[in-house]
């Protein structure tokens, strides 16, 4: 005789399995506070919350980084920051934004991708990129990983990943722009959905739901395959 109650059980055994994954899955995600720009800091009027700008200038030459909002910031998004710099001859120029995680957010041996959405003006000479960097929890820097922004006036998705280091306590988000030497050369990067995040991993308690699952299972068809061949 069938079991009419197998069926409820297999799907009510699935709907708990994925509500667990998915309860899971939600604890992975952004360590970065305030990627998308949408808090000012509140000791400035330019600034962004958790954000610092790093300018490495030249003599003659200007940078700034600012927060701005309206249409140009990323699709759904109400604020960006917005990178300049316009270099002088015989010097070059170096202007970055950057951020920190708190300490303790980076798991040693576990993968990260620092990822951003830009746009901008690249100067004539200079390269812009940005890289994730990772600290102990001292401050002295273990490990980075870099990569190049080649720059459109439509927004792209960029991103570098890296293992941290073992050591690692969190890890710092940094873009920057870079002016050759050369007079009236300018350049600007517009950034905006900056994230550092690492892949979603089941939890113990959720991956010992999905070894009882699947050994329910197993036993439901094995039952199935006995009672055929009785």
């Amino acid at each position: 005789m069938r079991n009419k109650f197998l069926p409820a059980m297999s799907v009510a055994l699935v709907g708990t399995l994925a509500m667990g994954m998915a309860a899971s899955n939600a604890n992975a995600g952004n360590i970065l506070l305030n990627g998308n720009f949408s808090t000012a800091d509140a000791t400035t009027s330019t600034g962004a919350a958790d954000w610092n700008s790093v300018l490495g200038l030249g003599a003659g030459t200007t940078g700034s980084a600012t927060r701005l909002t309206g249409s140009g910031a990323y699709t759904g998004d109400t604020a960006y920051l917005q990178i300049t710099g316009t270099g002088a001859s015989g010097a070059g120029s170096y202007v970055a934004a950057n951020n920190t995680t708190t300490v303790g957010t980076v798991t040693p041996g576990t993968n990260y991708t620092l990822s951003l959405e830009a746009n901008g003006t690249n100067g004539i000479s200079g390269v812009n990129g940005f890289t994730l960097d990772f600290f102990n929890s001292s401050g002295g820097n273990v490990g980075q990983a870099s990569g190049e922004l080649a720059l459109t006036n439509a927004y792209q998705m960029f991103s570098v990943s890296d293992a941290a280091p073992a050591g690692a306590s969190y890890a710092e988000a940094i873009v920057h722009l870079s002016m050759g030497a050369v007079a009236g050369d300018t350049g600007k990067i517009n950034i905006d959905n900056v994230s550092i995040s690492s892949p979603a991993v089941p939890e113990p308690g959720v991956l010992g739901m999905l070894a009882l699952g699947g050994l329910g299972m197993l036993l439901i068809g094995r039952k199935r395959v006995i009672r055929k061949t009785a």
